[in-house]
């Protein structure tokens, strides 16, 4: 069984300043990831990515979600159809942060 880890989770995990066991909502996500029960929503992931700043992290962490299946919510849409175009919007927000670009 997989299990969708809402954003808000991946968040407070991948901050540098949170020690892990900190929080339980962290430790079960170690346990899940241990476990490979964690899938993501194309959305989630794109959240995710979007707050990250500096693009040698946020490559890094692009890679490192990968390794996570994408949930499929549209029978007419793949689930890696939806994860790239999702991730291409990422891409597309890190590009223009970048450029220091106002987006909002």
């Amino acid at each position: 069984m997989s299990i969708i880890v809402d954003t808000s989770v991946w968040s407070l995990a991948l901050r540098r300043k949170t020690p892990s066991d900190s929080s339980p909502a962290v430790t079960i996500l170690q346990n899940l990831i241990t476990n490979d029960q964690v899938a993501l929503l194309g959305a989630i992931r794109q959240e995710i990515l979007s707050g990250i700043r500096n693009f040698e992290q946020f490559t890094r962490l692009r890679d490192y979600l990968r390794a996570f299946p994408d949930l499929e919510l549209m029978p007419y849409v793949t689930g890696q159809q939806l994860a790239m175009s999702l991730m291409t919007v990422a891409e597309l927000f890190q590009w223009a942060i970048l450029r220091q670009w106002s987006v909002i």
